[in-house]
């Protein structure tokens, strides 16, 4: 399970990556301003520039996020929660042993 763990932390990060990547193409390609015509009224607040997304775009973007953070918390989860082998406890040495 710890290999599990693992790929889902790995696929949390790479879906964040492609969030945050995504917020920054929007950021600085969508326009300014509202255009109903197309579609573009669902305000994104990019470091205080108003930038307008179509639905899709924002479910893309949102979804992507909600998908890293899902995984992130999953890969939590398996990792505290499997069961992990007990070590076993040191034997001391047997004394009947030590003068042969």
């Amino acid at each position: 399970m710890k290999i599990f763990s693992k790929l889902l932390g790995i696929v949390a990060l790479l879906l964040g990556a492609a969030s945050y990547h995504l917020w920054y193409v929007y950021a600085y390609n969508l326009p300014h301003f509202s255009y109903p015509e197309y579609g573009q009224i669902y305000a994104m607040n990019a470091n205080g520039w108003i930038v307008y997304l179509t639905w899709s775009q924002e479910l893309q973007l949102y979804g992507l996020a909600a998908l890293a953070v899902v995984c992130l918390v999953g890969a939590v989860a398996v990792d505290l929660f499997t069961a992990r082998p007990k070590p076993e406890p040191k034997r001391k040495p047997d004394q009947s042993d030590a003068g042969t």
